[in-house]
């Protein structure tokens, strides 16, 4: 049985009193009381019987259309319909809907504590990361040291010649400014402070203090000892440098060989760039006949990281990956001024190589006024990620991880004995938090809504780029490693749910199968979800270590005893489990929101 997704579609579909739209302020009267514990502690959403998503779709359309136009412009890549031809099953009672909705915000809480305990005890997962870490170290040492030949090498990028140096200061350096939005850019307080007084340009960041910064990190260890001991040194934020560095390369690696064109025009380069941290990658001479003469077409650099990638592509990032309507999604209209941006249009994500999605750029906003001011928004606030947008679920830019504030408001009581609300306190880093950026309304959200698993932004590209960065610079392909792979895994998903990014239902299956060594990963859900946290226990307990499976274990508890709390309807507060300004503003007056 399937639950309509929260984007689709903006108007009312209840069967009683009309249903606001997303991130609609709701005149709910004073605020009232939203926690009471247990599976029922979220406000129930009313839905009627069954009803077509074209013919609602089509209502709000018209609707739309007579106060705002806006143009819905579908990429070459995403041949969506405008409404997807899903009907809404709305064989759910209200209680019914409440309980559905409540075990989707319990498994919020155990992902989230789950995610920062193996982020403080890394294990073996750290040691993965370690080792991978010292490698990137060593291509970025050689790409930027002065006179780096490897940085002149010319590549193609974003539709013009660039060098390598160029490309991977653009990608993988500029989002850990500390003027970014992303997890794991560069908290120094100095650097912060001497960009914002302008004392330190961000070239100079980037080519000089920014730079260092990030060879040091890298070559910080996070664990130490045949025993996998957390190091002296280590920090979660560290550990999130690490892993959002190596996600950098890998979204840089697919970017520039996703096409035959592009390996053509790139392999050799990116060949060389990482034979120095990986020599299992330098070109294969020739095979030479008896008397030492050349046989056969002659071995390029690039040959190996070809097949390298071409696996990948194959195997795990494949067309069935991006499905259009299992992946469905698209951006929240961004606020500028507090107020939501006028007259823009949906366009393909890869159109500006952001990945894939429906998205909203300054470009298709015909209003110069309008135009300037979402771009001035997009700079305040670090990125995509970190503009504040209509309908955001999340309002403290602070706090990790995927919970909104009426769920954190409504938390089961089982997660306040295992200190969730501390654990969140203490992770507290000012972000871009991705849940807010996208709707995901495709078959593979509405599937996991449906079993009572969350969803973030459909299944998860980043995971791919960090895996195919680690393919590319493993000695052995990666399928088929199961200890290192998901040890990766983990530490992957963990990331990804710090930044609410992604879930676990959008991250693990993907190094799951990797590590299985399947032929093709294709997403679904079902059977591989089913035992979802029990995978993900049993994952710490063998590839991470003791002190984070007993971490994770107390919040694998805690999701087991809120399951066996009555479901108990409580009065709906505001639209799709959001707060007001008024009733953020109430709840963390009363301390009630970390």
């Amino acid at each position: 049985m399937k639950v309509a997704p929260q984007s689709l579609p903006k108007a009312s579909i209840s069967a009683g009193t009309p249903r606001p739209a997303a991130g609609a302020v709701v005149q709910a009267g004073p605020p009232g009381p939203v926690a009471g514990g247990g599976m029922g502690a979220l406000p129930a959403r009313p839905v009627s019987t069954r009803i077509l998503i074209r013919e609602q779709a089509e209502k709000d359309r018209v609707a739309r259309d007579s106060t705002a136009p806006r143009a819905q412009v579908y990429g070459p890549q995403e041949a969506l319909p405008a409404t997807p031809l899903r009907a809404i099953d709305s064989g759910r009672s209200p209680v019914q809907q409440s309980a559905l909705q409540a075990e989707i915000a319990k498994a919020k809480c155990f992902e989230a504590g789950a995610s920062l305990s193996v982020l403080d005890h890394p294990g073996k997962m750290g040691r993965v990361f370690d080792q991978y870490a010292v490698k990137l170290d060593t291509m970025l040492n050689a790409l930027f040291a002065p006179g780096s030949e490897i940085g002149r090498l010319p590549v193609q990028f974003q539709g013009r010649e660039r060098t390598l140096a160029e490309v991977f200061t653009q990608t993988l350096l500029m989002p850990l400014s500390p003027k970014s939005d992303q997890i794991g850019r560069c908290t120094d307080p100095a650097l912060r402070d001497a960009l914002q007084t302008g004392s330190l340009s961000e070239a100079q960041f980037m080519q000089g203090q920014g730079l260092q910064w990030l060879h040091a990190k890298l070559r910080t260890a996070s664990v130490e000892g045949a025993d996998h001991k957390k190091a002296e040194g280590h920090s979660f934020e560290n550990l999130l440098t690490k892993i959002r560095t190596t996600s950098a390369f890998g979204t840089t690696v697919w970017q520039l060989m996703s096409t035959p064109e592009l390996r053509a025009a790139n392999a050799d380069a990116l060949a060389a760039l990482l034979t120095p941290a990986n020599q299992a990658l330098a070109p294969k001479p020739s095979k030479l006949d008896p008397e030492g003469r050349p046989v056969g077409p002659e071995a390029r650099p690039g040959d190996e990281l070809n097949k390298r990638f071409s696996e990948f592509q194959a195997r795990t990032r494949n067309a069935t990956f991006d499905d259009p309507i299992a992946r469905a999604r698209r951006e929240r209209v961004p606020l500028v001024g507090g107020q939501p941006l006028q007259d823009w249009q949906y366009e393909s994500a890869a159109k500006y190589g952001l990945g894939f999605g429906q998205v909203i750029q300054p470009a298709g906003v015909s209003d110069a006024g309008q135009r300037a001011a979402l771009e001035a928004e997009l700079r305040a606030h670090g990125g995509v990620n970190g503009v504040p947008r209509q309908g955001q679920p999340i309002l403290d830019g602070h706090r990790p991880t995927t919970l909104s504030e009426a769920e954190l408001v409504a938390l089961p009581e089982p997660f306040r004995q295992a200190e969730l609300p501390e654990l969140l306190q203490s992770h507290r880093l000012q972000h871009g938090t991705g849940v807010n950026r996208w709707e995901p309304y495709g078959s593979f959200a509405e599937g996991s809504a449906g079993m009572g698993f969350p969803s973030a932004g459909a299944q998860s590209g980043g995971t791919c780029d960090i895996l195919l960065a680690l393919h590319c610079m493993s000695a052995e392909p990666l399928y088929g490693r199961q200890k290192e792979v998901l040890a990766a895994t983990v530490g992957i998903a963990a990331f990804m749910n710090f930044g609410a990014y992604h879930t676990f239902a959008e991250t693990l299956p993907i190094g799951q199968a990797v590590a299985s060594n399947q032929k093709a990963y294709v997403p679904n859900i079902g059977p591989r979800q089913e035992n979802l946290y029990s995978d993900f226990s049993d994952m710490v307990r063998r590839h991470v270590g003791d002190d984070a499976h007993r971490a994770v274990q107390r919040f694998k508890q805690a999701y087991d005893a809120a399951s066996n709390l009555a479901p108990v309807r409580q009065p709906e507060v505001a639209a799709d489990l959001y707060l007001t300004q008024a009733q953020y503003d109430h709840f963390a007056a009363r301390g009630e929101l970390r």
